[in-house]
């Protein structure tokens, strides 16, 4: 499963970016995000109605959000 994900077509040169310490391109970090808090959001907001696992759904997108911040931006596209 290893090589599989690191040979894969679309998702290798990601993963072997980020393994290798160069981080992510600054548009794979923009979607990202975008992404990880429009699902966020709609699950936050539409689909769970227990307050406290809103709060943990909305800190677990804070934290991502923090290690996306924090990694190593290059330039490229991938």
């Amino acid at each position: 499963m290893y090589n599989w994900l690191l040979n894969h077509k679309l998702f290798g040169q990601y993963i072997k970016n980020y393994l290798e310490g160069k981080g992510m391109s600054l548009r794979a970090k923009l979607i990202s995000l975008a992404f990880l808090w429009t699902i966020i959001a709609y699950s936050a907001l539409f689909v769970m109605p227990m307050l406290i696992v809103q709060v943990i759904l909305l800190v677990v997108a804070l934290a991502v959000t923090l290690h996306l911040t924090i990694l190593p931006t290059f330039k490229g596209s991938k």
